[in-house]
């Protein structure tokens, strides 16, 4: 694994904007000025030197051009995030049938209004192989954060954890491992974490390829 870039000193930034532009270090640190400059500007403000002041609402300017880029990414993201913890799910409730392929279909038979399809699921799984646990944890995490009860410290310690169960199961399978960036989490949180992961997101599917008649809990 290789250790995520922490961009002004802001780990928790920095990983949000790593996840929307994993293959992009530049629009990375931009983007991390943007999102330090909207959500935390008084803490910019009094913590930072000035000259850091002025390099981070620099770097926030410069990537108004990718706004829409990064909403983009976000519902992508969003997509990527889902998917992996569908296989997740998946992998909990019966490592012999779980697959990639069977997570696709799910999502495209259940999530009609995304018009997902496989090949489209496929690309992003590529676009954000890196990221994927992270996605796998913002998507695990946002009923957390709408309600203002969000830890970057759980969020990490998820993603770290969603990685051991797909490379877990991957290497059983004899399948390539995914390399992916990793990120500073308390281990201390992992004896926790089976209860915090959704490992139960849909009932037992049925024949392999097509869950039978899924309804999301």
């Amino acid at each position: 694994m290789a250790s995520m870039t922490i961009f002004y000193k802001h780990l928790t930034w920095s990983a949000f904007a790593v996840m929307a532009f994993p293959d992009d270090d530049e629009k990375a640190r931009l983007c991390t000025a943007w999102l330090i400059t909207r959500y935390i500007p008084d803490q910019l403000a009094t913590v930072q030197p000035p000259h850091v002041v002025a390099a981070v609402t620099s770097d926030a300017a410069a990537f108004a051009p990718f706004y829409d880029q990064y909403e983009d990414r976000i519902q992508e993201g969003i997509f990527v995030g889902t998917l992996t913890n569908t296989v997740v799910s998946m992998i909990n409730q019966d490592v012999s049938t779980a697959s990639w392929e069977r997570s696709m279909n799910f999502l495209i038979d259940n999530w009609s209004e995304a018009r997902l399809n496989r090949s489209k699921l496929q690309a992003l799984r590529n676009k954000y192989r890196t990221v994927y646990h992270l996605l796998g944890a913002y998507v695990d995490c946002r009923n957390e954060a709408n309600e203002g009860r969000f830890s970057p410290k759980v969020m990490f310690a998820k993603a770290m954890f969603i990685h051991k169960i797909v490379s877990d199961w991957a290497e059983s399978r004899g399948a390539p491992q995914t390399e992916v960036v990793e990120v500073p989490f308390d281990e201390s949180l992992s004896v926790d974490l089976e209860e915090l992961i959704p490992i139960e997101l849909f009932p037992v599917p049925g024949r392999p390829g097509r869950p039978k008649n899924p309804r999301p809990k």
